[in-house]
């Protein structure tokens, strides 16, 4: 049961949450529809996870820590979802609070 939450947490954090965090701060709200939103959130997050997998790779080439783990890329992950949700808070702070 803890295997599959972990599968598909890690699923959503590298298939979808980076990239539709991104595309909600590069796009205005109404500008692209959900299904294009999506495949643009889709992209980007994969574009973004394998940046963050070569960014492991260099540490571990260069100052032999860390490495490529399972681990590591969801710290990774983690670190530039809640990066990307701290800028989008700052630049649309509507989204979280309506007046």
């Amino acid at each position: 049961m803890i295997i599959q939450i972990t599968n598909f947490t890690g699923l959503i954090l590298s298939i979808f949450l980076p990239g539709f965090l991104l595309s909600l701060i590069l796009f205005k709200k109404n500008k692209l529809q959900i299904i294009e939103r999506l495949v643009i959130s889709f992209g980007l997050s994969v574009a973004i996870s394998i940046i963050i997998g070569l960014f492991l790779c260099i540490i571990k080439v260069f100052f032999d820590i860390l490495g490529i783990t399972k681990l590591n890329l969801y710290l990774g992950l983690l670190v530039v979802s809640l990066t990307l949700c701290l800028i989008l808070l700052y630049k649309k702070p509507t989204l979280l609070f309506r007046k």
